[in-house]
């Protein structure tokens, strides 16, 4: 339920009335270890719900995860695909760098055995704009029309700390849209970030969104990935630390 419910937010195993609202857990960018976003204004350490993925090496995609801890306590022991794993997008069946290093892949892949992926960066880009309604009429992503301030909400928790398997507890109205090519909606909610600048801060979601792309940035910046990020009033495409938690949503 962590990995292939609560995690994305938009497989089959959460219903449609509920995945607009759902947080998910975080991402590095490339990386299969799901992060809890709580506890949050507190930085990363060895309280914070992590999830491990059991990989086939046969297969490259899942059989399995643990919710556990980081024995380190360190934000920097959780792994973000290095600049040296090349390629226009992230690798559909996970790849291990090295005999014995970390796996790297499309998440959404990855969970569901190649059916789902991450989102490319022209899915992304093409056709942003505001929207007031329920659903975009046309591809691309949309940012609420929300006049209203965006305040700090609380992160999705369940009583034992596994945090992005339920609700967001505030502001639904401020869900994004993303629309493919295909006609898929995909819901964005403002869900927070861990910031790893600050070694793994927990940012208060309620009132800005960074999603990862399944491209590769190719701005000759071996820092940054793709990510969407948006406020109440602004919203991008574009390069982001690699490093930093960030959301995750699946099309098909």
């Amino acid at each position: 339920d962590a990995a292939n419910g609560g995690t994305l937010g938009d497989v089959p195993s959460v219903t449609t009335a509920n995945s607009p609202y759902y947080q998910g857990v975080f991402f590095k960018c490339g990386s299969l270890v799901g992060i809890s976003p709580v506890p949050m204004n507190v930085a990363f350490g060895i309280s914070t719900v992590v999830y491990s993925p059991t990989t086939n090496p046969t297969t490259g995609y899942n059989s399995g995860y643990e919710a556990g801890t980081v024995a380190s306590g360190l934000w920097s022991d959780i792994p973000a695909i290095p600049d040296h794993l090349e390629g226009d997008f992230l690798p559909r069946k996970a790849v291990r760098d090295g005999e014995t290093g970390p796996w790297y892949g499309d998440i959404c892949a990855y969970l569901t055995n190649g059916v789902w992926r991450m989102p490319t960066r022209k899915e992304m880009e093409y056709g942003r704009q505001e929207f007031t309604g329920e659903e975009p009429d046309v591809e691309g992503w949309w940012r609420p029309n929300v006049t209203s301030e965006w305040l700090p909400g609380s992160p999705a928790n369940d009583a034992t700390g596994q945090a992005g398997k339920f609700l967001l507890s505030a502001y639904p109205d401020n869900v994004a849209r993303l629309k493919t090519k295909w006609g898929q909606v995909i819901s964005l909610p403002p869900s927070g970030d861990r910031m790893a600048a600050h070694a793994g801060f927990a940012a208060i979601p309620g009132t800005r969104a960074y999603y990862w792309s399944g491209s590769r940035y190719s701005g000759g910046d071996s820092a940054n990935e793709v990510c969407l990020a948006f406020t109440r009033d602004s919203g991008t495409v574009g390069a982001h630390d690699r490093t930093m938690g960030a959301s995750v949503r699946c099309v098909k």
